[in-house]
């Protein structure tokens, strides 16, 4: 009925509903970027798609965790790591660590040894912080350990910066116009 269909393309405020499945497919690898247009009976929309087209393997997001500028000792920013597994066959993650030790530096959400990830499958597995410390631009890199029998694939590196700069920047009212 004309009822039913128009409830099933009826979304009311503050309600998320799923109105599109959208497949890509390319023989290049890198990141492609566009636009879905979606015309409604109010205002057609532009929505902003990005996608990442990689070969086989096993590959973190993002690929450099940036925590970008902290500017007080009290400031910290947090990141999700997230893993997809494009390998035929399944992979455990074993551990996660920075070989730094930066004290500065905090890995939670990666609680437990021995998360599976099936082929195909995308998974977040641990949230990294990065707490104001010392000021300076600070680098490093956090290795993931997963069990693949090839001891150069079994770790992958995932390089991390921050840059603490601390203070303020202000204006004088009266020399402005």
């Amino acid at each position: 009925t004309d009822a039913a269909t128009a409830s099933v393309w009826t979304i009311q405020p503050r309600q998320q509903k799923t109105i599109i499945h959208l497949s890509f497919t390319s023989h290049v690898t890198g990141k492609f970027r566009g636009f879905v247009h979606l015309k409604t009976d109010k205002e057609d929309l532009l929505v902003p798609v990005e996608v990442m087209v990689t070969k086989g393997g096993v590959h973190v997001t993002p690929e450099i965790v940036d925590f970008q500028t902290l500017v007080s000792p009290a400031q910290s920013r947090s990141m999700w790591l997230t893993l997809t597994n494009l390998n035929p066959q399944p992979i455990e993650l074993l551990s996660l660590y920075d070989p730094k030790q930066d004290q500065n530096l905090q890995i939670s959400g990666f609680d437990q040894k021995g998360i599976n990830v099936v082929p195909g499958a995308t998974v977040r597995f641990a949230k990294v912080t990065y707490h104001g410390g010392d000021q300076g631009f600070m680098q490093g890199k956090l290795q993931l350990i997963i069990n693949d029998t090839d001891a150069v694939s079994a770790t992958l590196d995932i390089p991390y910066k921050a840059r603490l700069l601390y203070g303020s920047l202000g204006f004088m009212n009266d020399k402005t116009k």
